[in-house]
């Protein structure tokens, strides 16, 4: 077998070194992109890209991540009844993931989930937009 010239072998070497760091930096950033969970509050009629607020609390929302996809649960237990549109949005205020609408009772009750896929960033909220009377409710931000 005939071997490659010294400046060969370092640059084959080199070419090598480079491409195994950039498996290993891949897996480790995928991997630390990863997984957790939070859960918040939820205020009601708080429509300022979740700053903070001492509204009153009119239910939970728990996030969950799996790598790039985010679950979203929101609870209302006392919130105003009418017809609800559930967002996701990032810490820059924009909207991720699809819109779930759901219904809150007359007993301030009502439940919904939202699965977003291809989610980057790690701080998150909800917004429960109540589509009846046009008010938001917002939870606190979340890091995942």
């Amino acid at each position: 077998m005939r071997r490659l010239p010294g400046w060969r072998r370092r640059t084959m070497s080199a070419v090598l070194g480079v491409a195994m760091l950039g498996a290993l930096a891949f897996g480790v950033s995928q991997a630390f992109a990863g997984q957790g969970s939070a859960v918040s509050k939820i205020r009601n009629h708080r429509d300022s890209c979740a700053s903070t607020s001492k509204s009153r609390v009119v239910g939970t929302a728990t996030f969950a991540r799996k790598g790039s996809t985010v679950t979203l649960k929101v609870s209302i237990n006392k919130g105003e009844p009418g017809d609800y549109d559930l967002y996701l949005y990032n810490a820059s205020c924009d909207s991720v993931g699809p819109t779930v609408n759901f219904k809150v009772d007359a007993s301030g009750n009502g439940s919904a989930t939202l699965t977003a896929t291809g989610v980057t960033g790690q701080s998150f909220f909800a917004d429960a937009y109540n589509t009846t009377t046009g008010y938001d409710n917002e939870s606190d931000y979340v890091k995942l």
